[in-house]
């Protein structure tokens, strides 16, 4: 058997023909799922590939320009992972950390400071640890025009249940 990881072939039979067969239950499911992660990986390198072979040119503000197409989706199996497609290192926990803050509503950097999560460290008030109305304030306490105060992130959710097909939800 031999499995395609990033253009490298995998032998895998020479490897299982050296262990006793009940071992195979263990090693094939992790070569399965490394294929999973890969292919997530390919789809975002195959996007990447198209920009920089079709995309357009854009000015911007800056200076530095972008390179951009119109209108690619990327479609991915949740029940096979979370596709955090990157080419990049990234600090999950800390990603996770601070989604979970946001969605609580927080706006103290003190939260974070305790998971050992510093990515706001250098914002807001040192000795108290307020942000302001960072992205949770805005989420779950956002005051309109009219002083009345939505919880958007409640309004979202109710409206998946009650009314998936709007095109208001985000």
């Amino acid at each position: 058997m031999i499995f395609n990881f990033c253009g490298a072939k995998i032998h895998i039979f020479s490897y299982l023909c050296a262990r006793k067969a009940k071992k195979i239950i263990f090693v094939l499911p992790l070569f399965i799922k490394i294929r999973a992660i890969v292919l997530r990986m390919k789809q975002y390198l195959d996007l990447i590939q198209r920009v920089l072979d079709e995309g357009v040119r854009k000015e911007d503000r800056t200076g530095t320009g972008t390179i951009s197409i119109f209108g690619h989706q990327m479609r991915f199996d949740l029940s096979e992972g979370f596709p955090l497609v990157t080419t990049k290192k990234m600090f999950t926990r800390g990603i996770i950390e601070e989604l979970l803050w946001f969605i609580s509503g927080s706006t103290n950097k003190k939260v974070l400071q305790e998971k050992n999560v510093h990515i706001w460290d250098s914002w807001g008030d040192d000795e108290t640890g307020e942000l302001g109305p960072v992205y949770g304030k805005q989420w779950r306490d956002w005051e309109g025009n009219n002083g009345k105060h939505y919880d958007q992130l409640m309004m979202a959710v109710d409206a998946i249940r009650h009314n998936p097909d709007s095109r208001r939800i985000i």
